[in-house]
């Protein structure tokens, strides 16, 4: 994607690949600090820490080694990211990759970041949703909530129109969904990553909420080669909000009380852990507990009913 990226032109940060901690530590003088460090593998900003000062990189080894554990784990337990060789060749991934230990090392994007959910018929690109991501301050970049439609002026929108198209043109995507997204820098927007998926979480029930698309369906749609046309509109503003854990412990409680689950503006919830489970916070761990989503006529009448959501529920966490 890097590749791809550089070679249409398209806005990204200045990155290097390391297949090990020395080039990683090679990579982070290169690049310049603050720079992130982040799998090649992996997904939700699972392992991905900032290294933010010379101090960051004496003391990166640690860091380092709690995220490769964290992803080994992963790529075992739940088979992610653990491509093969032939599997790398059979979908064109000429320079093979590590998914697990292999990093790349790029320039720190300082700015506001959000999210493009669109789909691409015979190369027209659609925007069906942007979302305003709200993450953890740095060295870790979790995202913490969310809010869609993203607010902005028809000259933003016409930016990010343009930028969105650029990229799908540069990977020569004709024919997806796609997911992108993208960090607004001093220096201009940047890429931060496009995939030829629905955005995950919350996105497609949101999606679903705001606009009255289905994206899997329309997915479908155009996979079968139909004819699409839309007509994007807001019906609703939404925010989601992640459940954290707070410290290192076994979960013995998620309470969801019952006048918060039959909510008709309260659509999502969903819990990504269960009772008895470890739980711990980054670097050793870079789980989300679960998410709830909401819905008002305004952005603040959604930020208001999820924070009273969350006032009700109650996660109990033993050391």
């Amino acid at each position: 994607m890097r590749e791809k990226l550089n070679e249409g032109g398209v806005p990204i940060p200045k990155y290097k690949l390391c297949r090990n901690y020395d080039e990683l530590i090679e990579a982070a003088k290169d690049i310049g600090t603050p720079c992130v460090a982040k799998p090649v593998g992996g997904n939700a900003s699972y392992g991905t820490f900032m290294i933010q000062n010379n101090e960051d990189v004496d003391e990166l080894e640690e860091k380092y080694n709690a995220s490769i554990e964290y992803l080994k784990m992963k790529a075992v337990d739940e088979d992610m990211f653990s491509f093969s060789k032939e599997e790398m060749d059979i979908i064109g991934v000429l320079n093979h990759v590590d998914m697990v230990t292999d990093y790349i090392v790029e320039e720190y994007m300082e700015g506001p970041e959000i999210s493009v959910d669109a789909l691409v018929q015979n190369g027209k690109v659609t925007i069906m949703g942007i979302e305003d991501q709200i993450r953890m301050e740095p060295p870790y970049f979790l995202q913490l909530a969310a809010r869609l439609p993203y607010v902005c002026t028809d000259e933003e929108m016409a930016v990010i129109q343009d930028l969105i198209e650029r990229t799908v043109n540069a990977m020569d995507i004709k024919n997806s969904a796609t997911h992108t997204e993208i960090i607004f820098t001093p220096e201009g927007p940047k890429i931060v990553e496009i995939g030829c998926r629905i955005g995950g979480d919350d996105l497609h029930d949101t999606i679903l909420h705001v606009t009255g698309y289905n994206l899997m369906f329309e997915s479908v749609m155009i996979a079968l080669g139909m004819e699409r046309d839309y007509i994007v509109e807001t019906k609703y503003h939404t925010m989601m909000k992640f459940l954290m854990p707070h410290k290192k412990g076994v979960i013995e409680e998620v309470f969801i009380p019952e006048d918060v689950k039959s909510d008709p503006d309260i659509f999502s919830i969903d819990l990504l852990m269960d009772k008895g489970e470890d739980v711990d916070t980054p670097p050793k761990s870079f789980n989300y507990i679960g998410y709830v989503g909401a819905k008002g006529a305004t952005p603040k009448d959604a930020e208001n009913k999820i924070n009273e959501a969350f006032k009700k529920i109650r996660v109990k966490i033993n050391d």
